[in-house]
């Protein structure tokens, strides 16, 4: 009799999760190119979580840099994608929100790998120094094109699903990467972010498509 009302609980509590997180996926439905973004974010997440909360442990026993110049990598880093910020955001008025996402994506990848080859502060940080100001480029873009697909009134739902389920997607990412660097090389979380990563662009090219000339309203499908 106790296992029937438990299993009976489980499936309600079960229902009303899903009752909840259909309603604030509602946005999304008729929303082709807000779903895509959502399930790019998702991917991104998890691929990044596999490999970045690494990325340290690869710079001092990998590369071989001491905690001081990785950090001075981190706050230079952090400089150029301040610095890069605001001419990124002229770009993607200038140029397009969708050219430049794709830009940053295709250039970051090149970098990434080649980071994972340097043998020295100069190298690494010259290259991370470069791919800080490559990613930001695609930062003001995404934010723009983000705000510009939701429908005014579910903004913020929107954002917060988006925060939320991109944050759930990144929960086992860390267990894996630890795997893998374990069981088969230091280098291979940062492989399987990159192979992760590879159908985020081939999504956004497909279904997040150029915005109407009346970008008040945007384009649903």
């Amino acid at each position: 009799m106790k296992e029937t009302q438990s299993s009976a609980s489980t499936k309600i509590s079960l229902d009303v999760l899903k009752g909840i997180l259909a309603h604030f996926l509602l946005p999304y439905k008729s929303n082709s190119p807000l779903k895509a973004l959502l399930v790019i974010s998702c991917l991104g997440s998890f691929a990044w979580s596999i490999a970045g909360n690494y990325i340290v442990v690869f710079m001092e026993e990998i590369i071989g840099l001491r905690s001081s110049e990785i950090g001075y990598l981190f706050s230079l880093s952090n400089f150029a994608w301040m610095i890069m910020t605001v001419p990124a955001g002229k770009l993607a008025d200038r140029f397009g929100r969708r050219f430049c996402i794709i830009f940053s994506y295709l250039a970051s990848v090149p970098l990434f790998i080649i980071f994972l080859f340097t043998g020295n502060f100069i190298q690494a940080a010259s290259v991370h120094i470069a791919s800080s100001a490559i990613n930001a480029l695609g930062g003001p873009a995404l934010g723009a094109l983000l705000a510009e697909i939701t429908p005014d009134k579910q903004r913020a739902t929107v954002m917060g699903t988006l925060n939320s389920l991109t944050s759930a997607s990144s929960s086992i990412g860390p267990v894996l990467g630890g795997y893998l660097w374990e069981n088969y090389s230091p280098r291979t979380p940062f492989y399987v972010d990159i192979l992760i990563d590879l159908p985020s662009i081939i999504l956004f090219i497909l279904y997040v498509k150029p915005l109407s000339k009346n970008r008040s309203e945007p384009k649903e499908t």
